[in-house]
């Protein structure tokens, strides 16, 4: 054997050893492209709101059936800002999940993670590793799109869903006026809909609150959303500066 070859079998023979310790013998869970149940999300062990660090790309499945040739195991390390539901030792979490890699054109998007993205994190333990509670789907995780929140503190006298319904429609860092209108708006059509209705009179106060405190452009949406609800803004709700130019000032 000359000595190139043999180069060859050992390095092959290093790097399925490596693939050997670091995939773990994890199986794809709830493969879909649906909404996931509120309640199938809130009975994970382990919820997190957090920005990704770093995603790596594992290895694929072997099975040859849609939509499983599509999926990659990968590792994903985030910080962690918050800790909604369970305990976590450290401030950084590092947990598994399989990625749809494929096309797709359906209504719900498959699952993505970007390195520097804000999410909140639905997590079981299997295998003594974290993983996602289930996986391909963008129905699996929640995008924050109202940013970090450095000074949120959550509530230990109600349950994990008010804290997430928050963080998804009040404000954190770094996120502009029209984003937040935008945002807002998008309420009505789909950004946090099963925790809008799944909480509606959570809803309509984190938007009263959105009313009293926030920018006018932004309390003005929060005016529009509750007035199309049968629940409209008042002058006296507001303070003068941030009365929209549709209602009265006093």
């Amino acid at each position: 054997m000359s000595p190139s070859a043999y180069r060859r079998i050992l390095i092959t023979a290093i790097v399925a050893l490596s693939c050997a310790c670091t995939d773990p013998a994890l199986k794809p869970v709830e493969v879909g492209f649906g909404f996931k149940p509120v309640r199938y999300l809130l009975d994970a062990t382990l919820i997190l709101a957090g920005t990704v660090d770093r995603v790596e790309r594992l290895g694929w499945r072997s099975e040859e059936t849609w939509p499983y040739q599509h999926l990659q195991l990968c590792r994903i390390t985030a910080s962690v800002a918050q800790v909604l539901k369970g305990g976590l030792p450290s401030n950084y979490a590092t947990f598994y999940s399989f990625v749809f890699e494929g096309s797709f054109t359906g209504s719900m998007p498959p699952m993505r993670f970007e390195p520097g993205g804000t999410y909140i994190f639905y997590l079981n333990k299997e295998s003594g590793e974290w993983r996602t509670a289930c996986d391909s789907s963008g129905a699996c995780f929640d995008v924050l799109r109202t940013g970090r929140h450095p000074d949120f503190v959550r509530d230990p006298n109600k349950p994990p869903a008010n804290d997430i319904l928050r963080l998804l429609i009040t404000r954190g860092e770094h996120v502009s006026n029209g984003e937040m209108v935008d945002l807002l708006a998008a309420t009505r059509v789909g950004y946090a809909r099963r925790w809008v209705d799944y909480l509606p009179e959570t809803y309509l106060a984190l938007l009263r609150e959105t009313a009293e405190k926030e920018t006018p452009p932004v309390a003005a949406e929060a005016c529009a959303l509750l007035a199309e609800l049968g629940r409209p803004c008042t002058p006296c709700e507001l303070a003068p500066s941030k009365t929209p130019d549709f209602l009265p000032r006093k």
